[in-house]
């Protein structure tokens, strides 16, 4: 799994929703790179539909001309659990 781009994405979807990224840097300087971008990861996208999800991750390759793909868990509602299947 690539966490540098993992980590863009976070700060992109961050400042798309208009959030801080200060506890997301302190998180990161705490629990280490991959605990930080993996708690924010369920933190933002726990609950989220699959459609806001992709919307989110289009936007991000679109805007940076990347092919970031991200295979999230969905329960049985279709809705992410918020974890990150490794591949």
């Amino acid at each position: 799994m690539e966490y540098k781009k993992l980590h863009r994405f976070i700060l992109f979807v961050l400042l798309c929703e208009g959030k801080s990224n200060v506890l997301y840097l302190v998180c990161r300087f705490i629990l280490g790179e991959k605990a930080a971008i993996r708690r924010y990861f369920k933190i933002l996208f726990a609950g989220c539909d699959n459609a806001t999800f992709m919307h989110y991750q289009d936007l991000y390759n679109n805007k940076n001309n990347t092919n970031l793909y991200i295979k999230a868990e969905l329960n049985s509602n279709n809705l992410l659990t918020g974890k990150i299947k490794e591949y």
